[in-house]
């Protein structure tokens, strides 16, 4: 006879197992991210906002007035 209280603890281990494994974000969840980053920065470019940035914060830290 089989006992259904080990299967049950079977599958919710095989549960466990392969929602460990799986990607935390899909493709589409990363690019409407992409798209919101870049719709940040044109609003905030067109806004007159100085751009974010490593390279911007370099050049600014460097090339103060």
């Amino acid at each position: 006879m089989i006992d259904p209280s080990g299967l049950q603890k079977g599958k919710m281990n095989a549960e466990l197992i392969t929602g460990e494994t799986q990607p935390y974000l899909t493709g589409a969840e990363k690019k409407a991210l992409r798209e919101a980053e870049r719709a940040e920065a044109a609003f905030r470019a067109s806004k007159g906002y100085e751009p974010q940035g490593f390279w911007a914060r370099l050049k600014r830290k460097f090339f103060k007035k």
